[in-house]
């Protein structure tokens, strides 16, 4: 179901935000891109829409073109947009979910099973047998599925000095498996964990145990381990305590850093984390954002989203601090994980908790509906006023005679 709010008024220039999302366009094939100097509180809230779930970890992520949604939902996976009567929803033939979604580009994208290995009752673990689904979307006729491998675990896709989505990087048990999408060719690349590619350059950085699931391989007993930064070949960095790291646009690296080590059953991130900041692989990491995880990097900004300890979304510049996004408009809602920008920017996605979202958007009264697996709302942003200013002082030049 698709909901929308409108949270007040905002005024803009439509040369001015076309040319700078132009402007984004353009330099969507450079591996390392200057990004505006904005702080959270430079930024507007306009309005909000969302959409419920039909599974308690949609796993949303954003088309490179436009501002469709490919989530997971019950036996399969939905296609989501804005707008009434623009949201489609696939059902595989075998009923199995579509997990980790990542775009290839606007017409294809990748998925995997729900989990890396399969526990047999003898205890032996071996690698799960679903393997990485290619789906290409044609226009109005129903989406094409082909398996681009049958083993694999989350996928992500980056350029591995390939070019931009010419790798599709897997788990496979303890290894970490580059795919090429055109062929299905793989090659071994290291062993380690939870890889996450560079999307325009050579970069690749991944955590050396597993964290979030059982270690069966390393022997190290700890999940408090080292997260590898390799900048390009032979280049490489460590942050000790690193998981989920993201590449920044302009070449740096966000991550969570774990405070101390967990134990083996507790929560992740019980003991405390923050959100750091390296720069390249001669800086030292700088945190940006304490009692934070979660961290989506602006694609244009230099502004991360991120999710706080309590629970609600906030928003980190590169100089630390971490604005709540209630605090930029009093009828947000502050609640929400696993942010994500949209490709242009000027939207963020994250995932409510569905009975959380129910209260919030119904109340408590008789006879409300019962409650939503979870409820994914997009945050749609206007430019900010620095934005807006330096976009119009171009058109202004770009149209003398």
């Amino acid at each position: 179901m698709f909901r929308m709010t409108h949270l007040r008024a905002f005024r803009s220039t439509f040369a001015a935000a076309a040319v700078l999302l132009l402007g984004l366009a353009g330099a969507a094939g450079c591996s390392r891109k200057a990004q505006q100097d904005f702080a959270p509180a430079d930024l507007i809230l306009v309005r909000t829409y969302g959409f419920e779930s039909t599974v308690a970890d949609p796993q949303p992520a954003w088309s490179p073109v436009g501002n469709r949604l490919v989530v997971r939902a019950a036996g399969g996976f939905a296609l989501l947009d804005e707008g009434v009567g623009k949201q489609d929803y696939f059902t595989a033939a075998t009923q199995k979910d579509c997990y980790h979604p990542a775009w290839i580009d606007a017409r294809h994208f990748v998925h995997g099973p729900a989990s890396n290995v399969i526990a047999l009752p003898d205890g032996r673990v071996v690698p799960t047998t679903e393997g990485i689904t290619l789906v290409t979307i044609p226009d109005h006729l129903s989406p094409d599925r082909k398996a681009l491998a049958n083993w694999g675990y989350r996928p992500r896709v980056g350029d591995f000095g390939r070019g931009p989505g010419r790798a599709v990087v897997v788990q496979v048990v303890d290894k970490i498996v580059v795919l090429d999408p055109a062929t299905g060719e793989s090659t071994d690349f290291a062993d380690g964990f939870y890889a996450e590619p560079q999307p325009n350059g050579p970069g690749i950085a991944w955590q050396e145990t597993p964290v979030f699931e059982d270690d069966r391989w390393t022997a190290k007993h700890l999940r408090r381990a080292k997260l590898v930064v390799r900048w390009k070949p032979g280049v490489t960095s460590t942050v000790m305590g690193g998981v989920q790291p993201r590449w920044t646009s302009d070449g740096g690296v966000v991550c969570t850093v774990i405070r101390e080590e967990p134990g083996p059953k507790a929560d992740w991130w019980s003991k405390g984390t923050d959100v750091v900041f390296l720069a390249g692989p001669e800086a030292e990491p700088v945190i940006i954002a304490k009692d934070a995880r979660d961290p989506a990097p602006h694609p244009r900004w230099t502004i991360t989203a991120v999710t706080r300890s309590s629970g609600g979304l906030g928003l980190a510049g590169r100089a630390g601090g971490v604005l709540a996004l209630a605090d930029l408009n009093a009828q947000t809602a502050d609640i929400g994980t696993q942010p994500a920008w949209s490709a242009e920017g000027l939207r963020l996605v994250a995932v409510e908790p569905g009975q959380t979202a129910v209260t919030a958007m119904l109340g408590s009264r008789p006879g409300a509906k019962p409650a939503p697996q979870a409820f994914l709302r997009v945050y749609v942003f206007g430019l900010p006023q620095a934005a807006t200013t330096t976009a119009a002082t171009t058109t202004a030049t770009t149209q003398k005679p």
